[in-house]
């Protein structure tokens, strides 16, 4: 019956060996598992033949057989748990060569220990429930090996408990089934110190395969070979998008490639980055993605501003409600952020000189006002107007005049600041709008600009074209009720008797409510 039973076992080694030889997708463990269960089969199926055989010569040449893989399980269950715990199945190869040092000692002192004593030191035979066994006097080396097998399992057992910890869901039931196992075959393996000879019966050799049947449930029930967990990796790490994993203090626990290249080496070196570390201290944000779990954040990676929309998803809530963790995902929209941003630059910029139209002039022109009156502050209008731009037309060419509107708007910008509004009142009218400027200073500026592009040599081909232009100004103060339809009248009506007075000039009017 026990022959029946090891047997049924030792063909259930065999079908998960064939079963993971030819998996198509690469696991974490493949190569370790696979291995553990090739050297269970060698031990269940030598220790088979070894109970079937009635020579005395055979049971030692199956015994010597099964060492090959009583001496390799403990080594490979170890590697399994140190790839489990660390996520990664690479390991030293030197370190894995000192591994198996010993075993392969204890291999050779087995099959040379009738010369030597050193790993058994005697046997003999016994008939016990009508079947014949093998008993073997232990000797020096058999504990050494039996102590370097229970090192490694309770180094296993230390791996598999520090998963299980700080594990959760389908890990936590992984690492628990390991962990069972571990301890279940520290226990068994520590029988061996007991007795000065060893058993009728190996009950390691059924552990074994009961063992193996726990993995096989463990496969197929609690992913064991972490496929799905591997795709869950792969998804992470090649997402196009940035990733984060956070625990509940907002911690940055783990994060893919393309989060390390937007937030850079911060992520790459430090092991106790924060949210707010990447968010370069953003309270208000930080809060914001907090409470509503989605918001819009912006990066600058090189010379690029890319945006991206962050949604944070709370990992495992518990019965009270409360996430141990985090799921931080940056879907990128620059394109389509800067794809609005382009639709509504087309919508308030001309086309031709890169200015603000009239239509955004008017949209903005009376909050900018406004502010500078709330402040006390008065606004200054300015109508410009390129001189005999018409003639410039007809003798040189629309392309001519159109690089001229360019260049003018170009040093018209230049002069004025950031703040102020410039836009293309139509033709080769320009306005103006500068808040916080008196009559003075504005007029200061008109001045300039109006030497600045008389004194340049605009060439357009292999022509010089000279240019000037006309401006006229008004300014609303805060204590009067001009209007900005007004004040551009005003401006219009001051540049027009710029243009009587003979051209490339300003005109300044001040409306009497101002005086």
């Amino acid at each position: 019956m026990l022959i029946g039973v090891l047997f049924a076992m030792s063909l259930l080694l065999l079908a998960v060996v064939i079963f993971i030889k030819t998996l198509k997708i690469r696991t974490r463990q493949k190569v370790s598992v696979c291995l553990l269960f090739v050297a269970a089969f060698i031990y269940t199926v030598s220790y088979i033949a070894e109970l079937g055989s009635a020579a005395t010569a055979n049971k030692l040449l199956f015994n010597n057989i099964q060492y090959i893989g009583i001496v390799a399980i403990a080594p490979l269950w170890y590697i399994i748990s140190l790839q489990y715990r660390n996520g990664s199945s690479r390991l030293n190869p030197k370190k894995i060569l000192l591994m198996f040092l010993l075993p392969a000692i204890t291999l050779l002192a087995n099959w040379t220990h009738e010369i030597n004593g050193l790993f058994y030191a005697s046997y003999r035979t016994s008939n016990e429930f009508g079947a014949n066994f093998l008993l073997f006097e232990k000797g020096v080396m058999y504990y050494i090996h039996i102590l370097y097998q229970n090192f490694l399992e309770i180094c296993s057992i230390i791996n598999y408990l520090f998963v299980f910890k700080k594990a959760a869901g389908m890990q936590k039931r992984q690492s628990f089934m390991l962990l069972l196992l571990s301890v279940f075959g520290f226990a068994i393996s520590s029988f061996c110190y007991v007795g000065k000879y060893t058993g009728h019966v190996d009950i390691s050799v059924i552990f074994i395969g009961l063992s193996a049947v726990l993995l096989v449930v463990a496969l197929f029930k609690y992913e064991l070979f972490d496929l799905l967990p591997l795709a869950y990796r792969s998804v992470f790490e090649c997402s196009d998008n940035p990733i984060m994993v956070l625990d509940n203090s907002f911690r940055i626990v783990k994060s893919n490639t393309n989060a390390r290249a937007v937030f850079g080496d911060m992520l790459r070196t430090d092991k106790n980055v924060y949210l707010l570390d990447i968010l370069n201290g953003d309270t208000q944000f930080f809060e914001s993605l907090i409470n509503k779990k989605d918001c819009l954040i912006n990066k600058s990676v090189g010379k690029e501003r890319l945006y991206f929309e962050a949604k944070l998803i709370g990992l495992d809530g518990n019965k009270d409600n409360l996430d141990f963790g985090y799921l931080l995902t940056l879907t990128n929209q620059t394109m389509h952020i800067n794809r609005i941003q382009n639709l509504e630059t087309a919508a308030h910029t001309d086309p031709l000189t890169g200015i603000y139209n009239r239509k955004y002039f008017f949209e903005n022109a009376d909050k900018m006002i406004k502010r500078a009156k709330d402040r006390q502050r008065p606004s200054s209008i300015a109508m410009f107007d390129i001189d005999r731009f018409k003639s410039i037309n007809d003798r040189y060419g629309h392309l001519a005049g159109d690089y001229i509107l360019k260049s003018v708007c170009d040093i018209i910008k230049n002069e004025l600041r950031e703040k102020d509004l410039f836009a293309r009142y139509g033709g080769e009218e320009f306005v103006a709008l500068l808040p916080g400027a008196d009559e003075e200073q504005a007029k200061a500026v008109l001045d300039r600009i109006c030497c600045l592009i008389r004194e340049k040599d605009f060439t357009f081909g292999e022509r010089s074209i000279k240019v000037t232009i006309s401006g006229g100004l008004s300014t609303i103060v805060p204590s009067g009720s001009l209007s900005l339809e007004e004040g551009i009248a005003l401006a219009d009506g001051a540049l027009y008797r710029a243009k009587e007075r003979g051209r490339d000039s300003v005109c300044l009017h001040i409306d009497s409510e101002n005086e």
